[in-house]
């Protein structure tokens, strides 16, 4: 048996929750920052209608790397814009270049290098 709602006869508000990705936006804060030296790339990828699982796919293909060589800490939301920070083993800032901003990838920034 359902019981009915108590505000079933008043008349609604109206509106919409999380009509468009930029409804609910998530911003990772990391627990330390890079210390400057070491194998892994730091980086902030800015990203919309991404998941984490998708993001790792495409940086493992377009930079040449195997899906264990990225880090992440969590998923984000993917309907959504998030930022969210990355490492990555073994690659130079430059090799960053690759990666092409668009709808989804919204910008990467290099925060440094670390050892893990």
């Amino acid at each position: 048996m359902t019981m009915p709602f108590l505000t079933a006869t008043l008349p609604g508000i109206g509106g919409q929750m999380r009509a468009i990705p930029e409804d609910f936006q998530v911003e990772e804060r990391p627990l330390y920052l890079p210390c400057g030296e070491g194998e892994h790339l730091y980086i902030k990828i800015r990203k919309r209608l991404l998941s984490t699982p998708d993001l790792v796919l495409r940086l493992s293909s377009v930079l040449g790397l195997k899906a264990q060589a990225i880090g992440v800490a969590g998923l984000k939301d993917a309907r959504a814009v998030t930022t969210q920070m990355i490492s990555l083993l073994g690659v130079t800032p430059e090799r960053l270049e690759r990666l092409k901003l668009d709808e989804q990838l919204l910008s990467v920034e290099v925060l440094g290098r670390h050892r893990n």
